[in-house]
């Protein structure tokens, strides 16, 4: 009865008695479990930042090798533009032979000029003919008459000159006109190479910055790491003397102290109460002897008297 589930409660709280601390350090326990949480959430969410830094590394990397080979091809291009102007140059000067544009439309002119005073002289022809040697010119009053003796140069002469030094000039001034157009590339070019350079130290700048960023994340995470490791061996280290079941998370370790906890709780205040029945029930017998003895008492007066 009542004696012999005193005795089952009281035997339960002997043999759970290390238990019974429970109730005064289960909520600086919790307290540390809540701290562990803390630090496993930051870890995570210093990888989770960590993934996003990594991809950021990944993309700036790939970008800084497009931005590379982009300035490489340019550059290529630029050596390809210089070369050209060296070969427009050297053909440039083949063409002209020491000659210069303006001395080519000089000479071109002085040949124009030569054409059309020929041209007049063979218009001439009619006065030639009567010219004698020795005798006065009637236009002119000379004696000597060179044109008279068959020695008037041909106006097909001075043109095919003409011509040879109206196609060099032609020439001369395709290959300056091919020269401006490359140097204008050639700026054009450098100005690229130059925004290219740019956009290339940018992207590095970035992406240094991610990297060195990436470090002190991992620098921090790896000291939270650290701390995790040295609390959860202090946390499992303080609840190692309460019988549990471990390995077990920090989560299922205060679960299962909260069920020890509530179950000694709930046995010492049963094993109290039934304390104070027993209490109770000893005074009843008391008093119920008290009672037995009065009246025992007066049963032996009652029968003395008569």
């Amino acid at each position: 009865g009542l004696k012999e589930e005193t005795r089952l409660l009281e035997q339960y709280l002997k043999s759970h008695a290390g238990e019974k601390v429970l109730v005064s350090a289960y909520s600086g326990l919790e307290a540390s479990r809540d701290h562990l949480k803390e630090i496993e959430d930051k870890i995570k969410l210093l990888q989770k930042d960590d993934q996003k830094s990594k991809n950021r590394e990944k993309e700036l990397q790939a970008q800084l090798e497009k931005e590379t080979q982009d300035l490489k091809a340019l550059r290529s291009i630029a050596e390809h533009l210089k070369n050209q102007q060296e070969k427009v140059t050297e053909e440039l000067k083949g063409v002209l032979q020491g000659e210069t544009e303006q001395s080519l439309v000089t000479q071109l002119e002085a040949l124009k000029e030569k054409r059309h005073y020929r041209q007049l002289v063979q218009s001439l022809e009619e006065h030639r003919r009567g010219l004698k040697d020795g005798a006065p010119c009637p236009l002119c009053g000379a004696t000597h008459h060179p044109y008279a003796e068959g020695n008037i140069p041909a106006v097909d002469e001075i043109q095919i000159q003409i011509n040879a030094v109206q196609k060099t000039l032609n020439e001369a001034i395709r290959l300056k006109n091919q020269l401006q157009e490359l140097a204008t590339k050639v700026t054009l070019q450098k100005e690229a190479i130059t925004g290219a350079e740019t956009n290339l130290r940018l992207v590095q700048e970035r992406l240094d910055g991610v990297i060195e960023q990436r470090r002190e994340a991992l620098n921090l995470m790896d000291e939270k790491k650290e701390k995790l490791a040295l609390d959860s061996n202090a946390f499992y280290e303080s609840v190692s003397g309460f019988g549990l079941a471990l390995p077990m998370s920090p989560t299922e370790v205060i679960n299962e102290l909260l069920t020890k906890k509530t179950l000694w709780v709930k046995n010492e205040e049963a094993f109290n109460e039934k304390q104070k029945d027993l209490e109770r029930v000893a005074s009843k017998i008391r008093e119920i002897k008290s009672s037995f003895k009065s009246t025992r008492i007066q049963h032996e007066i009652i029968c003395k008297s008569l």
